[in-house]
């Protein structure tokens, strides 16, 4: 049965469960990795996460807010770059996350208040709400009584819209293979692009593209 389309996005707070028929977490250091990928993803994308629980060997919960950016992107990000990691060519997670929206600041901290109820979450080692944790991560974020939800989001640019801003970036003129990477990865994380578009300007493949933006 094909895939249904995931509705538009409306809001930027999301509590994201996925699951995989693989073990994900063999052993600390895949946990480590794991968190190494979130805190790398945060800060290209610039969302917030304030939570975050390895559930099982095979699940993970992450509560977040997207601010401006596409939750679909973000997820993408995660779970390839852990794929890559543990080499398993993007066949890790052959189910798609689930993603609950949430609306406001009370719906949030419900949310958190059910991921600290779960039984798992009490066992885990590797389960975070905020920064006041005994082995904080600074790059979980503290839950502030107002936050500021956003409701529109940019749309994919057209491929012309693509071409104006790879130009006004001197994309052409780039020859330095580790150069013309790091521009993509901007490009990448501050555009609405898409890996197509990019991968035609460069002349290089979607799935080289999506190595490069995953590193």
């Amino acid at each position: 049965m094909a895939r249904q389309p995931r509705q538009q996005q409306e809001t930027s707070l999301f509590s994201i469960k996925q699951q995989s028929k693989q073990v994900l977490f063999q052993d600390k250091e895949d946990k480590l990795v794991f968190r190494d990928i979130l805190e790398k993803s945060k800060h290209k994308y610039g969302f917030d996460i304030y939570a975050f629980c390895l559930l099982d060997d095979d699940a993970f919960w992450i509560i977040l807010d997207a601010k401006k950016r596409s939750i679909s992107r973000i997820m993408q990000s995660i779970c390839i770059s852990y794929s890559l990691y543990k080499e398993e060519d993007h066949q890790l997670f052959h189910t798609r996350y689930q993603s609950k929206p949430l609306y406001s600041s009370q719906q949030l901290k419900n949310e958190l208040d059910s991921l600290k109820e779960d039984k798992r979450y009490e066992m885990g080692s590797y389960c975070y709400i905020n920064p006041m944790t005994l082995k904080p991560f600074e790059f979980v974020s503290d839950v502030k009584d107002s936050i500021e939800v956003q409701t529109s989001f940019a749309k994919r640019l057209s491929d012309q819209q693509a071409l104006d801003v790879f130009e006004k970036y001197g994309a052409n003129l780039v020859v330095e293979l580790e150069e013309r990477n790091e521009l993509i990865r901007k490009l990448y994380a501050k555009y609405n692009v898409s890996q197509k578009q990019l991968a035609n300007y460069f002349g290089v493949s979607s799935s080289m593209i999506s190595k490069i933006v995953n590193v």
